[in-house]
Formats: structure tokens, C-alpha cells, sequence
């Protein structure tokens, strides 16, 4: 791009990308970057316009991530967390499809995302 300012004597994107000499210059993926960047930016600013209202937002859930230490059976993370196997793979979606089928073993190293344990709290008595 700083070629080819330099070559039009412009700064302005509206009148290098709109000039007839702009295929000379910039190749394809780049013309068609401001374009592309241009409608990504107006599809932002009315979102609303181009997906109706706004979608609603659930809580985010509360999760830990583990790195598993060795390797580890799909079926004993899923009964460990007490899921099915279609909620683990809806945590899990990072994970190969290949691994994530029962009898399969899922490698040391993997990263794994399962509902975080509810925090126990002490009732204290006077």
C-alpha cells in the first residue's frame, strides 16, 4: 500500500481502490480487503438490521480446563463428571472426533473442559 500512495500522489482508500489502474497495483486479495473490511464494519453497526433483535445472552458457564496427565479413557471423564456423552462433546468441541467416542482414549496433554465443582460453603451454628 505504501507503494502504491506513493505512486497515485493519494492517501485516500476511496480514490486509490476506485482509480482504473488499482489491478496494476494491488493484487486481488488486497482490492477486495477494504471492500470486504467496509461491509464487515456496516454488518457490525447494524446487527440488528441484518439478525433481527438481539440474540440473547445466557451466563457464561462456569468451567475449569484441564490438561489431562496421562492418558485418560473418554468413557471414565465422561462418568467421572457425570455427563452424557453429547454434553461432553458440546464442552469439548476442541477435541478431535476421533478421540471422542466411547472405548477411545483421549492423549496425555489434552486439554478438557468440564463443569467446574460447586463451591461447598460451611454452615456455621452460634
Amino acid at each position: 500500500m505504501l507503494k502504491v500512495r506513493k505512486k497515485m500522489g493519494t492517501t485516500d482508500a476511496n480514490q486509490i481502490f476506485s482509480s482504473n489502474n488499482v489491478k496494476k497495483h494491488i493484487g486481488f486479495a488486497s482490492r477486495n480487503f477494504y471492500a470486504t473490511f467496509l461491509a464487515a464494519l456496516q454488518v457490525e453497526s447494524h446487527a440488528n438490521l441484518y439478525f433481527g433483535e438481539p440474540f440473547m445472552v445466557s451466563k457464561p458457564l462456569n468451567m475449569e480446563y484441564i490438561y489431562l496427565a496421562k492418558d485418560t479413557k473418554y468413557d471414565d471423564l465422561v462418568s467421572k463428571y457425570k455427563l452424557d456423552y453429547k454434553e461432553f462433546k458440546a464442552l469439548n468441541i476442541h477435541i478431535e472426533s476421533k478421540f471422542m467416542k466411547k472405548g477411545r482414549t483421549l492423549p496425555k496433554g489434552t486439554l478438557v473442559s468440564v463443569p467446574q465443582a460447586p463451591i461447598k460453603t460451611a454452615i456455621i451454628e452460634n
